[in-house]
């Protein structure tokens, strides 16, 4: 696979569009299309190849809209090498910008920004910022890891939604009608247990791990979810009996979570956006939970500010620690203790809400 440090320049996307349409035009089908809301805004996306389409589309069909929202906002072109015969275009530049190696690949960008690629061991992803356009290369649609079944192309769309003026946070977030519940945590800190706890009892879903937030009015902001999966541990997975019913298992020895497309389960209990009433800071304990009680400015920050700088990927700057820092000093948060008991999570949510609609 070409590392990324010479695939961000125009001449570069240029190819690889080229190669998308040759790709469609071998296709006995053409390209699977579909529009989309995300984060209130129109995506077009052009699959060419089933298995890959399929994939793709598992995580996001709760955002599906059956017809034309207008301009679309960012437009998707993928193709499979496997079904098409039509493989990545080949270097043919010299390289320009900055690659950082990631664990899992390598991310790069054009001196200017402008196109971004992300490359992981079998695909690779190209992000033109200027003109809105998505275009990526995947060598086996049938083979993909499961963070990329669950969360397909999660960096360049968390690129993308800043651009758009979002905040992506690492958190999850459920909601009662409009009014959502921020549950911002590092991983193992209980937040996917919270939401799924949440989501059992009729709360409505928006998301985990990705969340993106973003300025609705005078101090009120607006949580907007994007993907429709989660990942459990095998043990955690059977304290959810519906669930562990429609896991996929680890595919992989680096693997240790099992999947679990959402929608497949409970489709009309997944939400597209909800106005952020409150946070809460999850807090795994051994003992009977205590009532929800208020956390400080400063509790909240430390728990939403490392776990989405460190974690979530492209790394946020400055202007990040100021949307978090404006989001911890306008909205409520309160201290979510969490035992065995899974019934009692909903309840204290439940909780929460009241609190905030009553102080």
């Amino acid at each position: 696979m070409e590392r990324a440090a010479d695939e961000v320049c125009a001449e570069r996307f240029a190819a690889v569009q080229a190669a998308f349409e040759r790709a469609q035009r071998r296709a006995a089908h053409g390209a699977c299309t579909a529009r989309y809301v995300i984060c209130d805004h129109s995506v077009l996306l052009r699959i060419v190849g089933e298995r890959l389409a399929r994939h793709v589309q598992a995580p996001l069909a709760h955002l599906c809209a059956p017809h034309s929202v207008g301009e679309a906002a960012l437009t998707i072109e993928l193709w499979d090498e496997r079904e098409t015969q039509v493989s990545a275009p080949s270097r043919t530049h010299h390289a320009v910008g900055r690659t950082w190696t990631l664990a899992d690949g390598a991310f790069a960008a054009a001196p200017d920004g402008r196109f971004v690629s992300h490359a992981l061991r079998g695909s690779l992803v190209w992000l033109d910022r200027a003109s809105r356009h998505l275009a990526g290369w995947f060598a086996d649609g049938g083979q993909l890891t499961l963070h990329e079944r669950g969360k397909p192309m999660q960096m360049l769309l968390s690129l993308w939604a800043s651009d758009r003026g979002l905040q992506p946070v690492h958190a999850a977030l459920v909601a009662r009608g409009d009014r959502g519940v921020l549950i911002p945590g590092s991983s193992g800190s209980g937040k996917t247990t919270c939401a799924l706890a949440c989501l059992d009892a009729g709360y409505t879903y928006l998301g985990d791990d990705w969340v993106g937030v973003a300025r609705s009015g005078a101090g009120a902001f607006t949580g907007y979810g994007l993907y429709s999966s989660a990942y459990l541990e095998a043990a955690h997975a059977e304290r959810f009996p519906l669930l562990a019913t429609r896991a996929e298992g680890p595919r992989a020895a680096s693997d240790s979570k099992s999947l679990i497309q959402l929608s497949d389960v409970w489709p009309e209990r997944l939400g597209h956006a909800a106005s952020i009433s409150a946070l809460a800071l999850p807090r795994i304990v051994a003992t009977a939970p205590t009532p929800p009680r208020r956390a400080s400015k400063r509790e909240a920050f430390l728990m939403l500010l490392p776990s989405t700088i460190f974690t979530m990927r492209p790394r946020s700057g400055s202007e990040a620690v100021e949307r978090l820092s404006e989001i911890v000093e306008r909205v409520p948060a309160y201290w979510l203790d969490m035992g065995p008991d899974l019934a009692r999570i909903p309840e204290a949510i439940d909780q929460i809400l009241a609190d905030v609609e009553t102080s």
